[in-house]
């Protein structure tokens, strides 16, 4: 799709805006915290998938009449993959405190 042509934007075209490129982001965001679910099985904290589709809307002004037309939207998307912070046990450092030269 060029620059000139218009998405149209619905729930159920999701899947095709940007030739694709939207739904394989969800789907590697998805793949990514299913594994994470996988690989630590019993840490209860949530895995998170946020899809955020941002629209500014695109007008023309007629300076001779004043008059403000809406002729689309310029938009973007974000896919954003939150996963929990992955987190050691405790570890006990042996530490030596040095005064002066050692």
């Amino acid at each position: 799709m060029s620059e000139q042509e218009l998405y149209k934007l619905q729930a159920a075209s999701l899947a095709n805006l940007d030739r694709g490129a939207l739904a394989v982001a969800m789907e590697q965001a998805l793949q990514q915290a299913s594994r994470d679910c996988l690989d630590r099985p019993t840490d209860d904290r949530a895995r998170q998938v946020v899809i955020t589709i941002s629209l500014k809307p695109k007008a023309e002004f007629d300076d001779d009449t004043r008059a403000v037309e809406v002729v689309g939207a310029v938009g973007q998307y974000k896919v954003k993959c939150s996963l929990p912070d992955r987190e050691s046990k405790p570890l006990n450092f042996g530490l030596q405190i040095y005064f002066g030269s050692p």
